[in-house]
């Protein structure tokens, strides 16, 4: 279920989306894809706060597993760097 702001039919802007999981992303998006800041809860308790392109977390962010263990830095294509 997507709430927020749609352009041409497509999400695009701020706005929120739920799966039906139960997983959730908050932020930017850009022609129905998670693109720009924007914070994205997994069912399972992962958060991702931080940069995405293209719906991959990609450039400066924040995660964190449930357990409390934390990354912070930079990520390229879904992928912890550094």
């Amino acid at each position: 279920m997507y709430e927020g702001i749609y352009r041409q039919g497509h999400k695009h802007g701020q706005g929120r989306y739920i799966w039906a999981d139960g997983s959730m992303y908050e932020g930017e998006w850009l022609n129905n894809k998670i693109h720009g800041v924007g914070k994205y809860v997994w069912a399972d308790g992962r958060e991702y706060y931080g940069t995405w392109i293209e719906n991959k977390m990609h450039g400066s962010g924040q995660l964190i597993w449930p357990d409390g263990r934390q990354y912070e830095g930079d990520f390229i294509n879904d992928v912890k760097e550094g």
